[in-house]
């Protein structure tokens, strides 16, 4: 059960992140979200966080899955996440109730980059045959 926790967790919070791009593709709110509007830039931090544990956790899950050296497969993980975080920030100009904002871009990376990092950290320090 352990060795399969990862990628629910993953699962699950890839459900909820579609979730939230989905609605707010359409223009609806989410109320969770209506919690922290008082917390000045929000947002920013919001897209920092939430980009991140989708980084970490799509790491700690599939790179030691890969047939790569872990530090190799980290990488790769953590750029795909990137890439996909970077297709859905642009997609926002098709969307009448979306706005793009380069800012949130970039919080977005600094997340994925800086949760991707922490957790092939960890995987090295979990993996008992490194590659």
């Amino acid at each position: 059960m352990l060795r399969v926790l990862p990628s629910i967790l993953l699962a699950g919070f890839l459900a909820f992140m579609g979730t939230v791009v989905v609605m707010s593709n359409q223009g609806k709110e989410i109320a969770l979200f209506r919690l922290f509007a008082g917390i000045p830039h929000f947002d920013k931090i919001g897209h920092f966080l939430l980009m991140g544990i989708a980084s970490f956790l799509a790491v700690f899950a599939l790179s030691p899955r890969l047939k790569t050296p872990v530090r190799k497969g980290a990488l790769f993980v953590t750029m795909g996440v990137g890439l996909f975080v970077s297709m859905e920030e642009l997609s926002q100009v098709f969307f009448a109730s979306r706005t793009f904002s380069p800012a949130d871009l970039l919080c977005s990376l600094l997340g994925v980059a800086i949760f991707g990092a922490l957790a092939a950290r960890w995987v090295l320090a979990l993996d008992k045959n490194p590659r």
